[in-house]
Order: structure tokens, then sequence, then C-alpha cells
């Protein structure tokens, strides 16, 4: 993505990952779909995660067009999201010491209904 030095400088770049209070409400609707709402297991290794510890992995890369929504992520530990890189989710849940509930998660995610 090209930016201007301008738009680097004033912070405008649109990541895709929104601010930081979309990022915020992102690993809450996490904690909550997943979880107990306080904590979640990793999709990929099952290690349990709490808001300060959990990320939002996308299940559809972004190069493929996978957004930073609810349906295509799912709750990750810094070291599954940094190991599984550009692995597509279905065979990088192969790989898990539990594919069944990693693949679990995937379509769990899928079934994501904001609350109201």
């Amino acid at each position: 993505m090209a930016t201007t030095p301008t738009a680097r400088k004033r912070g405008r770049v649109n990541d895709g990952r929104g601010n930081n209070a979309d990022r915020k409400r992102r690993k809450l609707n996490m904690l909550r779909h997943h979880g107990d709402g306080a904590t979640c297991p990793c999709a990929w290794c099952g290690d349990v995660l709490t808001f300060d510890t959990i990320e939002a992995d996308r299940i559809e890369a972004g190069y493929n067009g996978g957004r930073y929504v609810m349906t295509n992520v799912v709750p990750a530990c810094r070291h599954c999201n940094a190991s599984r890189q550009e692995t597509p989710a279905d065979e990088y849940a192969a790989r898990c010491a539990d594919p069944e509930r990693a693949r679990a998660m995937i379509a769990h995610a899928a079934t994501y209904r904001p609350q109201r």
C-alpha cells in the first residue's frame, strides 16, 4: 500500500486492523464468543488467553482478501499467530496437537452474531 509521508505522520494509514477502540472491541468479542468473557483458548495450541495475551488471527489471510471481521478471526497466542504466517488455516489446523479443536474454533468463528 502506497502512503505519503504526511499520511504516515498523521497516523491515517488504514492497515485494516482499525483503531485502538476497534482492536479492543475485537478482543472483548473474541473472549465472549470463544470463551467465558475473561479467558478463551488459543485456536491453535489451546493455551488459555486473556485480554492481555489474545491476538486476532485471520482465518482467510489478508493477501487473499480476508478482513478483520469477527467471522474471519480466531483467538491466537502471540507464538501461534506469528508462526502461522501465511499458512492456510485448515493446513495449520492439521498440524496442531488437537486438529479437531482447531477446526471447531474455525467453524465457530463463522457463527458470530453481534450482541445487541
